[in-house]
């Protein structure tokens, strides 16, 4: 959020619009006291804001003034707010600053407190119920009110100014509750850069730069599990007035996760204790633990690709599928007194003993013997609870007889049957049918695929009846009618169930395919950089030009992939000659503030800007799945959630209009110590220079005497001592060349040591081994001095270039990193030079420039007997070039 005085304009704008606006039905303005204490909360937030220059976001009734009733009045709200840091990622630097904002805003609220005549005892009020939580990169990792309170307890700070306990919601889904509430209930605090003034200005920005939370059931199930704890908590030590605010948000929760899952019927068990119409402690607990079981089945829900599971699970949350009754009323019953996940298995394992053995053609009485046929090989799952098994295996059997667990019958003359073998005494015969997966294929489930189902069974049933009766082969409708009606119901069990095998194995690419999306953020760039120099284009008008260039992060091959296998899967369900899964994408940006049209494809935007300032942009990106499914078994079982679901996800970016001043640095990479009369280079490194290579020039100096101009210096001392180089950087402007920046470089000139050599051993003739019987150590060349540059070889060059980029790499060993100044369309950043001419190529693609002044750096020039590498290769790409 910084330096976007346009945007904050526009936002503060429409808050000042919203704030006065006035509504029908308005409520009464905050008693005396209250708007005293909502001048001393608000002057405190804001001198803490400029003392500290940094940012906040205050949220609730302090904010709105509706329905506050603070502490001076003795009212329970509270003044929360929360540090925005965004950008930072240091977390030392955060906590730092996020208690400094405290230390700051405590003193501030005793200051105005007391301008405003408040006693000690109304102020150490104020400061009590006020509550600073940190910024949300320091809470990253923490998934719930015991996470948060180790993490608190680490960093030896908590968000009450008071030491009042930890409150808040954490992990999954938080973010996205906080974003919610902030953009009804909040206020964005920060320096205006034009006036210097602190103001208060729309939460929209600040969650556009820390990206949009996203609502999914394991974020709703996550908060709903926190107000159900807290609902408790509060119900145990202030009563049922306390806990019902609390529950209103787990049935919200609750509520939304039911419908992301499409499980229909909402919690209204909790709607008159959510209103506090209910006081009754055992009613409210009994309530809130149910909330909490439904949760975790939810969560299951969400995870579970399976059908015959998923279709248990939406069994007992579904109060409308009566067939599931019994099976939901035996959960429910033991559900306080079995762990959740050991009633689930037990349930699962006794539908699958119902569907290895033949129960549709089971009478009611009979049931009772089959739950006893399976008591000894699954009764154990049941643990110690009385009467717990034996419910288990009754109500699944009779589930599985009504047709709630499909069932798989073992009898082989039924598929033989539709493959066209007929095994009737005296009818055996072999004719043209279809397997079990060909009829899956074939048959959709609608309407009329069920009917060309059962017609082409009957088909099958009538064939098998056919005998030879005096030369001619004749049909007994009578041995059809058996036949159909032995095996009707078996094959279409059998049918359904490999069509349930297939929908989940469409779960499987689709869940796949959604764990792609959900890596596929959009991308901003700025070309050429996010520091546009605005330059003279004669006739003395000024133009720069930012090219601004929207993409997506996530491997395209792989989504494509994934989506291919969910569309075939999907196609062979339905049954149809053309595709029933489609996918579109939608590109929106904005420029400071203002949404532009929408785009299907990424494109790039060119503006021109003929002033200095700072400005905001902002990508939209939306992937749509849209399927054209008509079969019911796929719209109940698969994962796909109805005909179109849409993803969205927002990030947002600045880049500046600055001075075409010539900036650049420079840095010397030399030897340390030579020896006298010794050869040495220095090679001056061009770093960040934002202006070509061919307006840049290099002087050397020593002792203030001008020695040289080209990058590199090649020279001796004849005396020892200890000498001082001056490197300094020039660009040309207008015809003069103007200083940039200068770096100085050390040389220790030793003298050369004399030794008196030893007087060799006389050596008997013939031989070339001492007195003591060892070799003479042998005469070794000097080491030859570096090459410069032009002397290397091509292949010289490219292992020290490739050497250099790989020394300040942040890449891991499994990446390749080398120097290759080449476009690649491998990712936005390998496609540009000017993000350098270092490629990092693994299972992604970036780009960086090398560092030439390094120790690490020094070592590859010593590995390939260099000086140094010029800074036109080590800068290549920069401004454009």
């Amino acid at each position: 959020m910084r330096n976007r005085p346009a945007l904050h304009v526009v936002a503060v704008l429409s808050v000042l619009a919203l704030l006065l606006s006035p509504s029908p039905g308005a409520l009464a303005a905050p008693a005396a006291k209250d708007k005293v204490a909502l001048d001393v909360m608000n002057d405190a937030v804001k001198q803490t804001v400029k003392q500290t220059g940094t940012e906040a976001a205050g949220v609730g009734s302090w904010i709105s003034q509706q329905k506050y009733k603070g502490p001076l009045t003795g009212g329970t709200s509270d003044h929360d707010m929360r540090v925005v840091l965004t950008g930072e990622t240091d977390e030392a630097k955060l906590v730092q600053k996020w208690k400094d904002f405290q230390g700051s805003l405590k003193s501030n609220i005793q200051a105005a407190g007391k301008a405003k005549g408040l006693s000690q005892a109304e102020i150490d009020k104020l400061v009590n119920s006020t509550n600073v939580y940190p910024p949300n990169q320091v809470m990253a990792g923490v998934e719930n009110a015991d996470d948060a309170a180790a993490k608190f307890k680490s960093l030896k700070a908590a968000p009450s100014l008071g030491n009042e306990p930890v409150e808040g919601l954490w992990g999954k889904g938080a973010k996205g509750y906080a974003q919610h509430y902030e953009s009804k209930a909040g206020r964005h605090f920060f320096i205006d850069q034009k006036s210097g003034r602190v103001v208060a200005g729309a939460t929209d920005l600040v969650h556009l730069e820390e990206g949009l939370g996203v609502f999914n059931t394991a974020g709703e199930v996550n908060k709903g599990n926190q107000w159900a704890q807290k609902a408790l908590e509060k119900l145990d030590t202030e009563g049922a007035a306390k806990a019902s605010k609390h529950v209103e948000r787990l049935r919200q929760s609750l509520n939304k996760a039911r419908s992301l899952e499409r499980v229909g019927m909402r919690a209204d068990y909790l709607d008159d204790i959510a209103r506090g119409a209910v006081k009754d402690p055992a009613v409210i607990r009994e309530a809130v633990e149910r909330a909490s079981n439904e949760l975790k089945l939810l969560e299951k829900l969400s995870r579970e690709a399976h059908p015959a599971n998923r279709e248990l699970l939406k069994g007992i949350l579904n109060e409308n599928l009566g067939k599931w009754a019994q099976m939901r009323g035996t959960f429910w019953k033991y559900a306080n007194k079995v762990p959740t996940d050991k009633l689930l298995r037990g349930l699962q394992l006794f539908g699958y003993y119902a569907r290895a053995n033949y129960v549709a053609g089971m009478a009611a009485e009979d049931l009772r013997s089959g739950a006893l046929a399976a008591l000894p090989e699954l009764g154990y799952i049941a643990g110690l609870v009385p009467g717990l098994a034996m419910d288990m295996a009754v109500c699944t059997l009779e589930a599985a007889r009504v047709g709630a667990f499909n069932t798989v019958a073992s009898f082989q003359e039924c598929t033989s049957l539709v493959e066209g073998i007929s095994m009737v005494k005296g009818r055996e015969s072999e004719h043209k049918g279809m397997t079990i997966e060909q009829m899956a294929l074939r048959f959709p489930d609608t309407p009329e695929g069920r009917n060309k189902l059962t017609s082409f069974i009957w088909y099958q049933s009538t064939n098998a009846s056919y005998r030879e009766q005096g030369g001619q082969l004749v049909s007994d409708p009578n041995v059809a009618k058996a036949v159909y009606n032995k095996c009707a119901n078996d094959l279409v069990s059998r049918w359904r169930e490999q069509r349930l095998v297939w929908i989940g194995e469409f779960n499987k690419h689709y869940r796949e395919y959604m764990r792609l999306v959900a890596g596929n953020r959009p991308v901003l760039t700025f070309s050429p950089s996010d520091e546009v120099p605005l330059r003279d284009q004669g006739g003395g008008r000024k133009a720069a030009v930012v090219t601004i260039s929207a993409s997506t992060s996530q491997n395209r091959d792989r989504m494509n992939e994934a989506f291919a296998k969910m569309r075939a899967t999907l196609k062979a369900l339905e049954g149809k000659g053309g595709d029933v899964l489609f996918v579109s994408e939608k590109y929106q940006m904005a420029l400071d503030g203002k949404w532009l049209g929408a785009e299907y494809s990424p494109a790039s935007k060119t503006h021109t800007y003929r002033a200095l300032g700072s400005h905001s942009a902002a990508l939209r990106h939306e992937l749509s799945l849209t399927a054209t499914v008509a079969s019911a078994d796929v719209e109940e079982h698969s994962l796909l959630g109805g005909y179109r679901k849409t993803f969205q996800d927002t990030v947002s970016d600045t880049f500046s209009i600055v001075e075409d001043v010539p900036r650049g640095t420079i840095r010397v990479s030399g030897p340390a110590k030579v020896k006298v009369s010794q050869r040495f280079s220095l090679t001056a490194e061009i770093v960040g220079a934002t202006v070509p290579a061919s307006q840049l020039a290099v002087g050397w100096a020593k002792s203030g005497r001008r020695i040289g101009s080209a990058q590199s210096l090649s020279t001796a001392e004849a005396g020892a001592g200890t000498y001082t180089y001056l490197a300094e950087l020039f660009a040309k402007q207008g015809g003069k060349y103007v200083k940039l920046a200068d770096a100085r470089h050390t040389v220790v000139v030793e003298k050369e040591e004399t030794k008196t050599p030893a007087k060799p051993p006389e050596k008997k003739p013939g031989s070339t081994q001492t007195q003591t019987g060892q070799k003479p150590p042998e005469k070794k060349d000097p080491p030859p001095p570096p090459k410069a540059w032009e002397a290397l070889t091509e292949k010289e060059r490219q292992g020290v270039l490739d050497c250099l980029c790989r020394c300040n790499s942040s890449a891991s060993s499994s990446v390749a990193v080398g120097y290759n100044p080449k476009p690649s369309d491998a990712s936005p950043s390998c496609a540009k030079l000017a993000n350098g001419p270092c490629i990092n190529q693994g299972f992604g693609c970036w780009r960086h420039f090398p560092d030439g002044g390094s120790e690490c750096a020094r070592g590859c020039y010593k590995r390939y007997n260099a000086t140094g590498a010029p800074a036109s290769a080590l800068n290549a790409g920069k401004d454009g070039k």
